[in-house]
């Protein structure tokens, strides 16, 4: 299965966003999934229910760090510079298709609230929103292991 249909089959059986795009990459980058489920699983709703970075983000920002990022820390100061340069860009297309990178701005509401997080529910913004976010995500990632 394609990563991209793989990120949207995740989203689809109850991953979070974060959970849904790094686990369609992480067994090609040498992690487990198992693995990379459970280290995903607080990068939800914007880290923890709290409306910041859209978890989709975070998971190709931790699937680009897997596949460009250095082993040793401290080692390779272009390496670094060189993933560091691949997210902005990611960061910078992923804006250009939808405005913004925080669950709180994309979505049009404060998901950390319970207020906004029951108006996400109500107008199902997870089922319709977030998963055009996941499929967008792991489309971009795609692209840039390419």
């Amino acid at each position: 299965m394609a990563h991209i249909d793989q990120a949207d089959h995740n989203f689809a059986a109850g991953c979070n966003c974060a959970q849904a795009v790094g686990a369609a990459f992480a067994e090609d980058e040498g992690m487990a999934r198992d693995t990379a489920l459970r280290a995903m699983s607080g990068f939800g709703g914007g880290i923890g229910r709290t409306g910041e970075t859209c978890g989709a983000v975070s998971g190709a920002v931790f699937i680009l760090g897997l596949h460009f990022g250095a082993d040793i820390p401290g080692d390779d100061p272009e390496a670094k510079a060189r993933l560091y340069a691949r997210v902005r860009d990611f960061l910078a297309r992923f804006t250009a298709l939808h405005g913004a990178v925080t669950c709180r701005a994309l979505l049009g509401c404060d998901i950390g609230t319970e207020e906004g997080f029951q108006r996400m529910r109500a107008e199902k913004m997870h089922e319709i929103r977030c998963a055009v976010f996941v499929h967008d995500a792991a489309a971009l990632v795609e692209q840039m292991l390419q």
